[in-house]
């Protein structure tokens, strides 16, 4: 087992890097990152938020949401799962 296997695997429960789309009609829209508390509430850290051709690497916490944004999130597949329902409620 190398670094990063060990690192993304705790107790089990495998972690895993997805890309999530902010869609323009999504409630998410607007809101802080720190508003959300997406790695409060769905323990998932968002690494990099994609607009257009920028990359915001390790966003802070005070970043906005826009529609069409692309959130490179890691977590678990259950709460990546969760989180992903909870962006298109």
């Amino acid at each position: 087992m190398d670094f990063l296997d060990f690192g993304l695997s705790v107790e089990n429960e495998d972690f895993q890097l997805e890309q999530l789309q902010v869609s323009q009609e999504s409630h998410v829209v607007g809101k802080t990152l720190e508003k959300l508390a997406i790695n409060r509430n769905f323990e998932t850290n968002i690494i990099s938020i994609k607009r257009g051709d920028q990359n915001i690497y390790n966003p802070p916490v005070y970043s906005v949401l826009q529609g069409g944004d692309i959130l490179i999130a890691l977590g678990s597949q259950r709460n990546l799962q969760l989180l992903r329902k909870f962006m298109h409620q």
